[in-house]
C-alpha cells in the first residue's frame, strides 16, 4: 500500500459539509488544435475493443514515453511525460522565443497567491492546494544549467512565469515539478488495503484500512498488538489505524482493530483534538467494546 502527500496547508481543516472541487490550470490564448505526435516509442501495444461496432475498435495502439504539443504557442511546445508515479508536463520555448506569452488561468479555485517559497497556492472551498515552484534550465553541450525563474501572478486568476538571465540562443525548459512532500510505503507481508484517510490541521494522516499481514507495523503500547486469525470465517482481515507524522517519518500509532470473526475499515474521521473515529464491518464475535 503506498500513501503519498501532496501538501495540503498547515492550517487546512476539514470542512463540516464537504462539496466536491474542481482545481486546475489551462493555457490562456493557446492555439486550440496544435499537432499532437508521440514521441521516444515504448514496447508493447494496446487492443481497444469497446463496444459492439467494430468500426471504433482500436488495435495495434503504440505507446510512447512523451507525447508533445506542437506550438501551442508559437515556437512554444507543450511535452506530457511520465513522471513521480504520474503525469508531468514540460514547456519548451525555442531559441528566441518570449516565454512570457505563457499564461495560465486558474480554474474552480477561490483566490491564487504565491507563497514565501514561490510555490502558488490555489484555494479552494475545501481546503488548498500547492503547485511547487517551477525549474528552469537548459541544456548546453549536455550540461544541465539551471536559469532563475519561478510563477509570477499577472492578476488574481492568471499566472506566467519570471524568467532570469539566459542563453536565448538556446532552447528554455519550464518544468512546472509536481512532486509529493513525501511518500512511502505502509504493510506487511500480506495483502494490505487502505480504504480511508483523514487529514489533521497539523498535517498528520491517520489511515484506515484492512490487513491480512500478520506482521503489519504496530507501535509499542499499541491497543492491539497481535493480528487475530481465524480461517473459518469467510474473510480471514483485521482492521488497521495507523498515524502518521505531518513529513511522513514516522508512526505516531498503529494498531490493529479486531475480532475472531475478521474486521473490515471503510471510513475514518478526525476532530479537532486530534481524536481518531473508525467505522468499518466486523464478521463475527470477539470485536473488543466498552462497557
Amino acid at each position: 500500500m503506498l500513501i503519498q502527500s501532496l501538501r495540503p496547508l498547515p492550517s487546512q481543516r476539514r470542512s463540516k459539509k464537504v462539496s466536491k472541487s474542481f482545481v486546475g490550470l489551462e493555457f490562456i490564448g493557446a492555439n486550440p488544435h496544435p499537432e499532437i505526435r508521440g514521441e521516444k516509442l515504448l514496447p508493447g501495444k494496446s487492443n481497444y475493443f469497446i463496444g459492439s461496432d467494430p468500426s471504433k475498435w482500436k488495435r495495434n495502439v503504440p505507446h510512447y514515453a512523451t507525447v508533445r504539443y506542437s506550438d501551442i504557442y508559437p515556437g512554444i511546445d507543450l511535452l506530457v511525460h511520465e513522471a513521480n508515479a504520474g503525469t508531468e508536463y514540460d514547456l519548451l520555448a525555442a531559441p528566441g522565443v518570449d516565454p512570457s506569452r505563457i499564461q495560465l488561468g486558474v480554474r474552480g479555485a477561490r483566490s491564487a497567491k504565491l507563497n514565501s517559497s514561490g510555490e502558488l497556492v490555489l484555494n479552494t472551498l475545501n481546503g488548498s492546494v500547492i503547485g511547487h515552484a517551477p525549474v528552469l534550465y537548459q541544456d548546453i553541450d549536455g550540461v544541465r544549467k539551471s536559469v532563475a525563474g519561478g510563477y509570477v501572478l499577472n492578476d488574481s486568476f492568471k499566472v506566467g512565469f519570471r524568467v532570469g538571465a539566459y542563453d536565448h540562443s538556446k532552447p528554455l525548459i519550464i518544468d512546472p515539478t509536481i512532486l509529493p512532500s513525501y511518500s512511502t510505503f505502509l504493510g506487511g507481508s500480506g495483502t494490505d488495503t487502505g480504504t480511508a484517510i483523514a487529514v489533521d490541521s497539523n498535517g498528520s494522516a491517520y489511515v484506515a484500512g484492512t490487513t491480512t499481514s500478520t506482521d503489519f507495523p504496530v507501535t509499542q503500547d499499541a491497543y492491539q498488538t497481535m493480528f487475530v486469525n481465524n480461517p473459518s470465517e469467510d474473510f480471514n482481515t483485521d482492521a488497521f489505524i495507523s498515524k502518521l507524522s505531518p513529513d511522513g517519518t514516522a508512526l505516531v500509532y498503529s494498531t490493529y482493530l479486531g475480532g475472531t470473526g475478521g474486521a473490515l475499515a471503510v471510513g475514518i474521521a478526525v476532530d479537532t483534538n486530534g481524536s481518531a473515529y473508525v467505522v468499518g464491518v466486523q464478521g463475527g464475535g470477539g470485536f473488543p467494546y466498552t462497557p
